[in-house]
C-alpha cells in the first residue's frame, strides 16, 4: 500500500515541474523507489503496473540515446564512400604516426576512424570525416600525409578536400555498400 506522504509528494513535484517528460519519468523512478519492497534476502518485488512503467521509461531512454547516434545522411555516406575508394586505388603512401603505410591500411585506419565517429554522432559532412578520421592522428596529434608516386608528400586532408571537391564538381555518386570500385588517377 502507498503511504500518503509519498503520494501527495509526487503529485506537488509534478505540478512543480510541468509537463516535461524527462523530469516525470525521473519522479516516476523515485516514486517506484519509494514502492519497492525487500524481502529477508533483500531481493527486489515489484508489482506487474511498476514493471512495465520501469520497463517502457527505460526503452525511451534506449530509443533516445539510439537516435542520437544516427548514420549520416545518404548523400555524406555516398561522398564518404567515394573518398575511400579513392584512398584505395591511388596507389600512394600514407604517412601516419612515423611510418609509411599503402593505400589499402590507410583506407582500412580511417574507416576505422569513421566507424568510430558514426557511432558518436560525430559526422554530419564529408568534411567532418576529412577533419576528424582523414587529417591527423588521434593519438600525436601529427597530421597525416600523402605521396604518390616519387612526388613530394602533401598533407591528406588537402589531398582528400580536392578529391572531393572534384568529386562534388563531376556531380559522380557512389553508392554505399557497393562492390563495383573504379580505378581513379592519382592527382
Amino acid at each position: 500500500m502507498m503511504a500518503k506522504g509519498a503520494k501527495s509528494a509526487f503529485t506537488i513535484h509534478r505540478l512543480r515541474m510541468g509537463r516535461n517528460c524527462q523530469s516525470l519519468i525521473l519522479v516516476r523512478f523515485r516514486f517506484i523507489l519509494l514502492q519497492v519492497k525487500t524481502n529477508e534476502n533483500f531481493t527486489v518485488k515489484l508489482n506487474r503496473s511498476t514493471k512495465a512503467i520501469l520497463f517502457c521509461s527505460l526503452f525511451g531512454v534506449f530509443i533516445s540515446c539510439v537516435a542520437l547516434a544516427a548514420d549520416p545522411p545518404p548523400a555524406v555516406q555516398s561522398e564518404v564512400a567515394h573518398l575511400f575508394t579513392y584512398i584505395e586505388n591511388s596507389g600512394c603512401e600514407f604517412y601516419r604516426n612515423g611510418s609509411w603505410h599503402d593505400a589499402h591500411q590507410a583506407r582500412a585506419h580511417i574507416e576505422l576512424k569513421y566507424r568510430y565517429l558514426c557511432r558518436k554522432g560525430q559526422v554530419s559532412c564529408a568534411e567532418d570525416v576529412i577533419e576528424q578520421a582523414g587529417s591527423t592522428s588521434s593519438l600525436s596529434g601529427k597530421p597525416y600525409q600523402v605521396r604518390c608516386g616519387d612526388s613530394e608528400p602533401v598533407l591528406s586532408g588537402d589531398w582528400l578536400r580536392t578529391e572531393l571537391q572534384r568529386f562534388r564538381t563531376a556531380g559522380k555518386t557512389s553508392y554505399p555498400g557497393s562492390t563495383k570500385s573504379f580505378r581513379v588517377s592519382s592527382p
